[in-house]
């Protein structure tokens, strides 16, 4: 009860600053949204019947698979401030469409939001403050958004950047996300990549060895300072 304690406090905290961030309320919100219907509109007229399923349920699960990983995964540049303050030395935190389809995505969505604070806690030991978090995001979240197969099928790749998209952890994310959304519809072996069971395989041995890996340089680095 005392860890859980700790961890709800913790949970509350993060919350209300985001409740008293609404820029960055509406930009989570709005954003994602707005691509599914641009791009995911835009391309379901010119390119859908040619493709052979839907984009907009192909953007869909796209976005909310990187929205909800990249979220979480920038929120943990919240600790460069904790470790500033020295905050981060007193507490050591790590994180602890149909109506079916709607429904398995809960746990999709909580894999996912775990999944990023694991792959963040990892990138947060090559940051040295909180304005290169910015420059280290980009530079590792915008090559995924293409070797994940955000916008568009990547059923065909050439080998070397079939290598990197099999390294990206938000292609399992994604890739996870329409398995469920799209199970049991026609569209399915053309928009999955692997099956739900190979792509929570494989989110959940990354997820081990972000953490891990993560966690034990994240401590060594505060107790060395």
């Amino acid at each position: 009860m005392h860890e859980l304690n700790v961890v709800t406090a913790l949970a509350g905290r993060d919350m209300l600053k985001f409740f008293r961030d609404p820029g960055r309320m509406i930009t989570a919100v709005t954003f994602p949204f707005f691509m599914i219907f641009l791009l995911g509109g835009t391309l379901q007229l010119n390119l859908g019947p040619a493709a052979g399923f839907n984009f907009i349920g192909f953007t869909f699960t796209g976005f909310l698979g990187m929205t909800l990983f990249q979220s979480t995964a920038q929120g943990l540049t919240s600790l460069m401030d904790d470790r500033q303050n020295d905050f981060a030395q007193e507490i050591f935190v790590s994180p602890v469409l149909t109506a079916t389809a709607l429904g398995l995505l809960v746990p999709v969505a909580l894999l996912s939001c775990f999944m990023g604070g694991a792959f963040g806690l990892l990138l947060l030991n090559a940051m040295s403050d909180s304005r290169a978090s910015n420059q280290i995001f980009n530079f590792v979240f915008l090559p995924q958004y293409f070797l994940a197969g955000l916008i568009a099928p990547i059923n065909h790749l050439p080998w070397y950047l079939e290598a990197l998209s099999l390294l990206s952890p938000m292609r399992y994310v994604i890739d996870l996300a329409r398995g469920v959304v799209f199970a049991g519809s026609r569209d399915y072996a053309r928009v999955v990549l692997l099956s739900p069971l190979t792509n929570t395989a494989v989110l959940a041995l990354m997820f081990a060895a972000f953490m891990v890996l993560g966690t034990t340089l994240f401590v060594r680095r505060e107790t060395n300072r």
